[in-house]
């Protein structure tokens, strides 16, 4: 049994910079952690039966970044990934003239 004394009970609580220091400092690396974790999930390797190219523009459903197979008219077809910009998306999964197919 521990044993309570006056002068404890009004000591004011830690500060939460003092339990935590660097906590947003740790969440910024685990989140950049992770980011290179998915990305190397989601990467794209080279087959030698594919061709990938890489095109930035302003797509239909958004500006981002395509990586993948592409028919003969430049339209995404095959096998691709694509980023968008503000980060919250990635698809990689089939393509079917510029439209995503199946299951991403």
């Amino acid at each position: 049994m521990k044993m309570v004394f006056e002068e404890d009970l009004f000591d004011s609580p830690p500060a939460y910079e003092d339990i935590y220091p660097n906590k947003i400092g740790c969440d910024l690396i685990s989140k950049q952690k992770l980011s290179k974790e998915i990305d190397n999930l989601l990467e794209l390797r080279d087959e030698y039966c594919r061709t990938y190219f890489t095109k930035h523009q302003v797509w239909p459903e958004g500006e981002g970044t395509y990586k993948g197979e592409m028919d003969w008219k430049g339209r995404r077809s095959g096998h691709g990934r694509m980023v968008w910009d503000d980060g919250h998306k990635i698809y990689v999964g089939g393509w079917i003239k510029d439209q995503m197919e199946g299951e991403g």
